[in-house]
């Protein structure tokens, strides 16, 4: 797992994160010796103890050998009491002096056993007098070491204090930067919103402005796909419909009242009368068809020859579909793709 650290505020979050990371950074900043430091202390006690022991056994041992030779000394006076009175008797006088000649041989080992202990002991004694050189100068180490790791953690404790005080400086300014964002946010919503509303009014004039320009050059536009094409006045179209006997209902007048552009004309082929109903928009959508396609109904429904046609800059391709389907006159920039009329 790759982590990203671009400040101490995210190292220490995760190592708060992930407690298990703890050891190796701790190897990674103070060595493998700092997490040696308790074994060997626990080993250098564990020596000590074994010191202490082994000098609390020789004290032991040389009070056993004085009580010895206490008990030799004791040995000997009974021996010269005994000689005393074995002086009477020459035959138990030499066997006992045969029985002190052997005691003596065998005090001769013994003494011989024991210098040989003795000098085992001060060898030992040797050895744990330089273990005990080697383990003060061990322990004066391990107190450099911890004078040393003592001033470590003091400056990483004034580093601490310091990464707080710049935390704290840091929050107080993302609070600041919070609320200017918000600030900005308001103002780039207004904006948006101004935009908006900018962009359907200027959406709005250019599809008047549209309407406009083939009001003033329809007889250009669809001159060359229909005889002589003028421009209606719808309302008065309407009233001529009416004085002749058409009855319109409010919303059929409203409906028929509301056709962008109303062209007379005639036919390309048979020169008959016709009359073009045309929705103009800058993008020509499936309703612009429909409305295009129910007012020319209703004027057929009064015994006009009127055919739907739609006008604009661009058509939706389900518009197209429609359009060609029910095969309606579209103009696009002054150019038909589909020529109802003609059809």
């Amino acid at each position: 797992m790759s982590v990203e650290i671009h400040s101490v505020q995210d190292l220490v979050r995760i190592i708060r994160e992930h407690p298990e990371w703890r050891r190796e950074l701790v190897v990674a900043l103070l060595g493998d010796e700092f997490l040696q430091i308790p074994e060997r202390l626990a080993h250098v006690e564990e020596v000590l103890a074994r010191l202490v022991e082994s000098h609390e056994r020789l004290a032991g041992s040389h009070e056993r050998l004085r009580e010895s030779h206490e008990r030799l000394a004791e040995s000997h006076a009974r021996l010269t009491e005994r000689v005393d009175r074995l002086t009477e008797s020459h035959e138990r006088l030499a066997e006992s002096h045969e029985r002190l000649r052997e005691s003596h041989e065998r005090l001769a080992e013994s003494h011989e056993r024991l210098a040989e202990s003795h000098e085992r002991l001060r060898e030992s004694h040797e050895r744990l007098a330089e273990s005990h050189e080697r383990l003060r100068e061990s322990h004066e180490r391990l107190a450099e070491s911890h004078e040393r790791l003592a001033e470590s953690h003091e400056r990483l404790r004034e580093s601490h204090e310091r990464l707080a005080e710049s935390h704290k400086r840091l929050a107080e300014s993302h609070e600041k930067l919070i609320e200017e964002v918000r600030e900005l946010r308001a103002v780039v919503e207004q904006l948006v919103f101004r935009m908006a509303r900018a962009e359907s009014d200027i959406g709005h004039l250019r599809g008047e402005l549209l309407e406009i320009r083939y009001q003033q050059r329809a007889p250009a536009l669809f001159g060359y796909y229909v005889r002589r094409p003028r421009v209606l006045n719808v309302g008065h179209f309407l009233d001529d419909l009416r004085e002749q006997g058409h009855e319109f209902t409010q919303d059929e007048w409203l409906q028929l009242g509301a056709i962008d552009l109303l062209l007379s004309a005639r036919h390309p082929q048979t020169r008959e009368p016709v009359y073009i109903v045309v929705e103009v928009s800058r993008m020509i959508y499936p309703d612009d068809v429909e409305r295009a396609i129910e007012r020319a109904e209703m004027l057929r429904q009064r015994g006009v020859s009127a055919y739907p046609a739609v006008a604009g800059e661009g058509i939706e391709p389900e518009a197209r579909e429609m359009a060609e389907r029910s095969r309606i006159f579209v103009l696009l920039n002054g150019v038909a793709i589909a020529n109802g009329i003609r059809l």
